[in-house]
């Protein structure tokens, strides 16, 4: 049958849905001027009638079986054998098969399963390879989600089956209706589904025919994905079907994606499409694009081309009645203008993301759609929508709104001085008092803490622009001033206290003040430590924060000392090798402690711990998130310092490739990767090609971040150590003395990165061969590696080797030697004799000592030493 063909009938049986049973097949024969055509639409339509709707297979599926029902019926094939098992009734008819409840017959042991066999009326060698096709695809999915494939085989006269696991269960949409289930609970239920999704897609397949009739809820609440009877293999090394097959009329045309309609090659973005339509359903109890009175054409050409109302709007708007607008509301256990607040904003955002009618603006993957459901019901800022500051703003009281009192908000708003989100939140105040009820107060005074809160708040979660707006830092001052009164106000909620503390430490930390973050960070951690009811997590997130910020503050052995503990936490996590929330706190810890051992210098150690956190991202799944990214960044860093050059690349490519497409054009994770994979270009001489980079990430950073903050100081250095290495000296010079002159004024004295931009401008002077210049920058950085860093640091003998070099240019030989043979010695114990290091202070040492006029010692270090 061609597919012209197949579209006329389906249109004929789909007309004839709209109307009464009584007259359609009159219709069908009245339409059909081909006898044969309005023959095979009747046939459609008695199949249909027979089992019911289009997904009635699905809800078949899960039909509970009748305790009273005595295996009769007019199949011949009930109580017949297929293998080992005994078919019990008809569960119902689809495209490809006929599905049979079944028990195990040969007494082995108790087992009811679903037979799915080859329909006997359309044998063709097509629909049989289909049908082998689905078996090949469920044998490979193994997850609670989805309804497992028991077994395979075919029969005596040849005709394939499956057995799968039979699931008990209901229709996800008539579960939520007949539960009344709440928005919030749809989404997570929603969040099973893309769970099953995600998982089929890792292994190269796609479901295609995603809708409510395919996925069932069983008794314990828990969601079954079924029927991957249409899905399409993605790894064309399976030989399955051809590249471009879309499958001609296996869809459903009101879940068909556009590139389906249109018979494009179809990939996992037409899933994403698919979970978009299930998501508005669920959500609104309607479709965005209604059947009703519609032909196929008209339907599939909607698909195409008119835009979807959006969820908050869909409530009430288009053929719907007061009655059915309260129905809507109701099962979702709201009325229907409370209902269309809830959808507004993040969710319609959500839903009309995934609806994009190109896929390449939907989102990238099913992963990324559920983590912005993750992030709405978390509170948090989610990626459809633009982060603007009062948006952000309005997410930080939403993730604590069970401990946020709205006195103590409010007098930390009015301290900040928020006087409009104050009338509001009156205004509110006031509408609400005029309600009788005491439940529409109560409502009103939660509203009202939140809209205060919000303001307050809003200045804390920045994190999502990937940069520093400056009426944040404007508001610096006034939130000092608030503090005071929070800790007051939160004296008896040490949860909401702590969980404050941390966003305030965390915006210091963003624009630079760590100093300033850090008794926010110590104080958050007292609260979590001194309250035996706190989380595990909670404790692990106040540790990673105070880690940060001690990292930040260049403060190693501390920062060591809470993340590790954080660490720890996740470790002695239940069930952490199966929980992917686990895995990524454990991958992210593994990273931090990472840090700290090659900030410190304990490279082998450090290349373990962030080759750990790379594994446990992608062991929960996260082979294509920012944090997997920072993960191969570091271990590209760690590679470069151990001297592995032909290891960087392929980290650095990878994170950089994954952040492009993640993130905004402008960001600041963008610009790290930038200038990571600048500095693997760097360490192999490609200088034109760093350049590039290294110019695009300043550019990036001062634009995000304006001109005074200690990651343009370091992207200035960066730029400046092209030049340098590429022998253009003076050209280097300015970018240094930049760098200086940021972190001197953004970092407190003795700063790590202070120290480390005044050393390599201190480098490029003594090549420079401005000895006087080199020494006095060198002696002002020493202090600061001493104070900073651990002893036997490989950075505290190299800078005392060039000091000791600095000292014999300028003829002072006695003082050069008490420098650098004592350097030179730890340098071969830290190091070792072949370390580049260990080399250049040997040659140092041969040339002071022929500069000094001691032939016999220089010839003891002239042999294998190299210049420097």
């Amino acid at each position: 049958m061609n597919r012209e063909r197949e579209r006329r009938i389906e249109a004929l049986f789909l007309a004839a849905l709209e109307l009464p049973p009584g007259e359609r097949d009159a219709a069908i024969r009245q339409a059909a001027a081909d006898p044969e055509l309005a023959a095979d639409a009747l046939a459609l339509l008695a199949a249909h009638e027979e089992t019911g709707d289009l997904d009635r297979i699905g809800r078949d599926l899960g039909a509970r079986p009748d305790d009273d029902d005595d295996g009769s019926g007019p199949d011949p094939l009930i109580g017949s054998l297929i293998g080992p098992y005994r078919l019990l009734r008809l569960l119902g008819q689809g495209g490809m098969g006929t599905v049979y409840l079944a028990e195990r017959a040969d007494g082995q042991f108790e087992h009811r399963v679903a037979i799915k066999l080859l329909r006997s009326d359309r044998p063709s060698a097509d629909l049989r390879r289909r049908f082998l096709t689905e078996r090949q695809i469920l044998a490979q999915l193994v997850h609670n989600n989805i309804a497992l494939l028991l077994d395979g085989s075919v029969t005596d006269d040849g005709r394939p089956y499956l057995v799968m696991e039979y699931v008990a269960g209901r229709p996800l949409l008539d579960y939520c209706d007949g539960r009344a289930l709440p928005v919030r609970r749809r989404l997570e239920l929603f969040l099973e589904v893309c769970s099953a999704v995600e998982y089929a897609h890792r292994r190269l397949v796609v479901h295609r025919d995603l809708k409510p009739g395919n996925t069932l809820v069983t008794d314990d609440g828990g969601v079954k994905l079924l029927d991957f009877g249409i899905a399409k293999l993605l790894d064309p090394e399976l030989g399955v079907g051809e590249a471009t097959e879309t499958g001609g009329r296996l869809m459903t045309p009101e879940y068909a994606s556009p590139e389906q309609v249109r018979g494009e090659p179809v990939g996992t973005a037409s899933d994403v499409y698919q979970l978009g339509v299930l998501l508005y359903e669920l959500l609104t109890g309607r479709r965005p694009y209604s059947a009703t009175g519609r032909s196929r054409e008209a339907i599939e050409q909607a698909i195409l081309s008119a835009d979807p109302l959006r969820p908050s709007t869909a409530i009430t708007a288009g053929p719907a009645t007061p009655e059915t607008v309260d129905t809507a509301a109701r099962v979702r256990g709201a009325t229907a203008g409370r209902l269309s607040r809830q959808l507004a904003g993040d969710l319609d955002q959500i839903v009309l993301k995934a609806l994009r009618k190109e896929a390449d603006r939907r989102y990238g993957s099913v992963t990324e759609l559920a983590e912005d459901v993750r992030r709405h019901l978390d509170g948090r800022p989610v990626l459809a929508r633009r982060g603007t500051f009062r948006y952000r703003a309005s997410r930080f009281v939403r993730r604590n709104r069970a401990g946020v009192s709205a006195g103590a908000v409010a007098a930390a708003a009015l301290a900040a001085g928020v006087v409009g989100t104050v009338t509001q939140a009156r205004r509110a105040e006031r509408e609400a008092a005029s309600a009788v009820q005491e439940r529409d107060r109560a409502q009103a005074e939660q509203a009202r803490a939140e809209q205060i809160a919000s303001v307050l708040t809003g200045m804390f979660d920045i994190a999502s622009e990937g940069g520093v707006r400056t009426d944040t830092v404007r508001l610096l001052s006034v939130l000092g001033r608030a503090i005071d009164r929070l800790d007051e106000q939160l004296a008896d909620q040490p949860d909401v206290h702590a969980a404050t503390l941390i966003a305030v430490s965390d915006l210091y930390e963003k624009i630079g003040r760590y100093d300033e973050a850090l008794p926010h960070a110590e104080r958050a951690l007292a609260l979590r430590q001194g309250d035996s009811t706190t989380r595990r997590e909670d404790r692990a997130e106040a540790l990673k924060n105070l880690g940060g910020v001690r990292l930040n503050l260049g403060q190693l052995d501390s920062a060591a000392a809470a993340y590790e503990a954080g660490l720890a936490l996740w470790r002695d996590g239940a069930d952490a090798a199966r929980d992917s929330i686990a895995l990524h706190n454990l991958a992210i810890s593994y990273h931090n402690v990472a840090v700290v051992h090659w900030r410190q210098r304990r490279l082998p150690v450090a290349e373990s711990l962030a080759t750990l956190a790379i594994a446990s991202y992608r062991a929960a799944r996260e082979g294509k998130t920012t944090g997997i990214a920072n993960s191969l960044d570091l271990l590209a860093i760690v590679k470069r310092a151990l001297g592995k050059r032909d290891q960087i690349l392929p980290n650095t490519e990878e994170a950089l490739a994954v952040r492009r497409e993640l993130l905004p054009p402008r960001h600041l994770l963008l610009a790290v990767s930038l200038n990571n994979h600048a500095s693997g270009l760097l360490e192999l001489e490609r200088y034109d090609e760093a350049e590039t980079l290294f110019r695009e990430a300043l550019e990036m950073r001062r634009e995000l971040l304006g001109e005074s903050h200690p990651m343009v100081a370091t992207a200035y250095q960066n730029l400046g150590a092209v030049y340098r290495e590429s022998g253009r000296l003076e050209e280097a010079v300015p970018f240094f003395e930049r760098a200086i002159e940021i972190h001197r004024a953004t970092l407190p004295p003795g700063h790590l990165d202070l120290a480390g931009s005044i050393s390599s401008l201190a480098l490029l002077q003594h090549q420079r061969g401005r000895y006087r210049e080199a020494l006095t920058l060198l002696e002002d950085a020493m202090p600061m590696w001493e104070a900073g860093l651990r002893p036997g640091h490989g950075l505290l003998f190299k800078t005392r080797a060039l000091i000791g070099d600095c000292l014999a240019k300028l003829g002072r030989f006695g003082a050069a030697e008490r420098e650098l043979k004592p350097a030179y010695e730890a340098l071969v114990e830290h190091e070792g004799p072949g370390h580049s290091e260990t080399r250049r202070a040997k040659a140092f040492l041969a040339a002071l000592y022929r500069d000094w006029g001691k032939p016999a010692l220089a010839a003891r270090y002239e042999d294998s030493a190299t210049g420097g």
